[in-house]
């Protein structure tokens, strides 16, 4: 994303006023087995309930709510698993507009069933989601847009969320994200002096500050690394998509997450890569550490003049819960334990 197509609170705010009325506000309950697991109180955001069984109509809508009437008149395409289809599909009927969904030949048959129920035509295509994309691609305007912008609420834009923006500032939010994605990647490479896993990114200076993509040796397995940081230590890490499964896993670096909660993190990893056999060099986080290391000084001007305080404890714990997975996991205060895995 550009330094001129960020997104900002306003956009954020202008796509909640666009759904109201549209989207379900669905209720935060307390999940007193998560609360005995994670040592606080934790709720459930229940996106289960939402129209269409998960968060994914909101951005389907904004998307479609943003067409020119010329554009919804041709109808809108996309490529899906599930999830995301159905929204579409919804979405695309209360605008009074056609879809047409690229999904999968072994996409689920009852999300199968459930996206032509919405009124949309589905076309199974190809065996994975990257081939019913191409399909996709090659029939019409995809329902996501060149522009970030038009695809904010495609997450599940809470109030609750909303307010956890204001209080930090967008600016502060970027900043984290930044300074986190500059400690994993500090890791990363410290791991590959040793022969070991290296940043998978085309364009070291591009690579997202959302997570960081990792590729283990030759002769290694990616999942096992990260079977073992489930398992052993709680610690939930992407999988590499496509042909690259089994090759590399995913450190994600965003959301409510903190200095603490990721040096915690990047421990497990490298315990799950001695574990798994996978050569590297100890002590990567040493140079996340060297790269967060902030003079006292000047870390108390920072904490006395912004609401960012990133090191506080004992708030609750909001997950994001979808119709088939958990999606996201945030504790209010920026100290949240490890994701669960997202299925």
């Amino acid at each position: 994303m550009s330094a001129l197509d960020l997104v900002t609170l306003e956009d954020v705010q202008a796509a909640q006023k666009l759904l109201s009325g549209v989207v379900r506000h669905t209720p935060l309950e307390p999940s007193r087995p998560l609360t005995a697991a994670l040592g606080g109180p934790a709720w459930l955001k229940c996106e289960n309930l939402q129209r269409a069984g998960s968060y994914k109509v909101r951005g389907a809508y904004v998307r479609i709510a943003r067409l020119a009437e010329a554009e919804r008149a041709r109808g809108v395409v996309a490529a899906s698993a599930g999830n995301h289809a159905q929204g579409v599909a919804l979405a695309a009927s209360i605008l009074g507009t056609s879809a047409t969904v690229f999904m999968p030949v072994g996409a689920a048959l009852p999300k199968v069933a459930a996206t032509k129920g919405y009124g949309a035509r589905v076309q199974l295509t190809g065996a994975s989601i990257d081939e019913a994309l191409v399909a996709a691609q090659d029939q019409g305007t995809m329902t996501v847009a060149e522009s970030r912008k038009h695809i904010i609420d495609q997450y599940a834009i809470s109030d609750v969320q909303l307010r956890q923006i204001e209080e930090e500032g967008l600016e502060n939010v970027f900043a984290r994200h930044r300074r986190l994605a500059s400690a994993t990647r500090a890791c990363v490479r410290h791991w590959a002096q040793g022969g070991g896993p290296e940043i998978y990114a085309l364009d070291a200076d591009a690579a997202s500050d959302s997570l960081t993509a990792v590729l283990v040796p030759a002769g290694h397995d990616a999942d096992r690394v990260r079977t073992i940081a489930f398992e052993r230590y709680g610690v939930a890490l992407g999988r590499g998509l496509a042909a690259l499964q089994g090759r590399v896993f995913r450190i994600g670096h965003m959301g409510d997450l903190n200095e603490p909660m990721l040096l915690g993190a990047l421990g497990a990893i490298e315990l799950a890569l001695a574990e798994a056999g996978v050569p590297h060099a100890r002590g990567g986080i040493d140079a996340a550490m060297d790269t967060l290391r902030v003079p006292a000084a000047s870390r108390s001007r920072r904490q006395a003049s912004s609401t960012d305080s990133r090191f506080r404890y004992g708030r609750s714990v909001v997950i994001a819960w979808n119709a088939s997975q958990t999606s996201t996991i945030r504790d209010s205060s920026g100290m949240s334990p490890p994701a669960l895995p997202s299925g």
